[in-house]
């Protein structure tokens, strides 16, 4: 039997000594990477698509600040975190209701309906852009009213008692780049420093075009998430992207599948 590639419309013969050898080092790249933490997840169902108030399931109480937050937080000792975006395609089936996971979101996804839970969020922008953001108009009182989710933000703000700096500094040594180009990015360094086993990404497609066809803003910020992926992968954690997303996929294994 040989390896049949659609390509083009027309269909190549590859190899067929190297048929067996790829599809077992697909399923061993599989069993490795996927479906330990898909398999965790496919039990909880989606949350219904109601505007519920956003509470951990293991509530840590109101914080006088966001750094006494993040304490609270690191004291549970939880070793799964799911990164939610905003995309529609996956970001509802995110382990919400799952005390083990910890829910990191971002930037007025709060106005999402199936975004029941959070335990940190990140609003990583110059404060102008923030204070004038067009998706809501009442999202710098939402901040300033939070008082047990951490904010993570470009630094502290005294209006916003749960903001928390980011550490820019410390991750761009830590890291040895200055490659960050989108939030999502920054969740996952945090991720990877702090220790975590397990990082799911939900919600976050980064497709290269936009729905109008032409280039997508993501596309430019999509390699930088999967530079960082790949750096928590090289440490040995186990990194969950769903197949809704356009992480880490391509059209076919280079040079095998046909170029």
């Amino acid at each position: 039997m040989t390896l049949e590639v659609i390509e083009g419309g027309k269909t190549k013969q590859g190899p067929e000594h190297l048929t067996g050898a790829i599809a077992a080092l697909r399923e061993e790249l599989i069993e490795q990477i996927g479906p330990a933490a898909a398999e965790e997840v496919a039990a909880t169902p989606a949350p219904t698509a109601t505007v519920a108030p956003l509470k951990p399931v293991l509530d840590i109480g109101p914080c006088a600040t966001g750094a006494e937050a993040v304490a609270k937080l690191r004291a549970l000792k939880r070793k799964k975190v799911a990164i939610v975006g905003f995309a529609p395609s996956s970001y509802h089936l995110a382990p919400f209701q799952d005390p083990e996971w910890e829910i990191w979101t971002l930037n007025e996804a709060y106005t999402q309906p199936a975004l029941t839970r959070a335990d940190r969020w990140f609003e990583i922008h110059i404060r102008d852009e923030i204070d004038v953001t067009t998706r809501d108009k009442n999202h710098i009182d939402w901040l300033r009213a939070q008082q047990s989710i951490p904010i993570y933000m470009t630094r502290h703000f005294p209006d916003i008692p749960m903001s928390v700096e980011y550490p820019i500094r410390n991750f761009i040594r830590r890291f040895r780049t200055l490659y960050w180009t989108n939030t999502v990015s920054y969740m996952i360094a945090l991720a990877v420093a702090e220790g975590f086993k397990t990082i799911g990404i939900w919600g976050v497609d980064m497709a290269q075009t936009s729905i109008r066809g032409g280039p997508s803003e993501y596309g430019e910020q999509r390699p930088s998430c999967e530079f960082f992926i790949g750096w928590a992968m090289a440490r040995g954690i186990n990194v969950f992207v769903p197949p809704q997303s356009d992480l880490m996929k391509s059209i076919g294994l280079y040079g095998y599948d046909g170029d």
